[in-house]
């Protein structure tokens, strides 16, 4: 396994919290619409502001896709099914959505496996890390769990 260059990967990972307003949506000129929006799961209160988040990424076109983990999920988060529809009805079309799975998510799905899933998926389509959308409350733990599946990975 190649060794990981911090500073190289660093430059393709990006992490975007709840966002307080419409229009505070940061121009991030590394993704030019060519890297994934993984949307990562939330309690079912504040599972739609990430949605809708991801959808406003996905509208101004700084997405190619918006990635969701499908998986069995006992607690916690709706089922991809759902988060589809919530998505589609921000207006995202189906093109621009792709559920990622995998064996472990399919055994327990929580930030770690749900933050390899991502990486795996990025990796098998020739893309950079991306960008990972979470809640507030949520995203430190899912900066740092993305961040040392990267260092593992590669």
């Amino acid at each position: 396994m190649a060794k990981f260059d911090l500073s190289k990967e660093a430059r393709n990972l990006v992490v975007v919290g709840e966002i307080v307003g419409d229009d505070d949506i940061p121009e991030i000129p590394i993704c030019a619409g060519g890297f994934p929006t993984f949307l990562m799961a939330e309690f079912k209160d504040s599972d739609a502001a990430v949605l809708y988040r991801g959808a406003q990424i996905w509208h101004r076109g700084l997405a190619s896709q918006l990635a969701l983990c499908d998986g069995t999920i006992e607690h916690g988060a709706p089922p991809s099914v759902h988060r589809v529809q919530q998505l589609e009805s921000f207006g995202v079309q189906r093109y621009g959505i792709v559920q990622v799975t995998s064996e472990e998510l399919l055994a327990t799905y929580n930030t770690l496996t749900e933050a390899r899933a991502c990486i795996e998926h990025s990796r098998k389509t020739g893309h950079g890390v991306g960008i990972f959308v979470a809640a507030k409350f949520h995203l430190l733990r899912v900066a740092m769990t993305v961040i040392g599946v990267v260092l593992d990975e590669y």
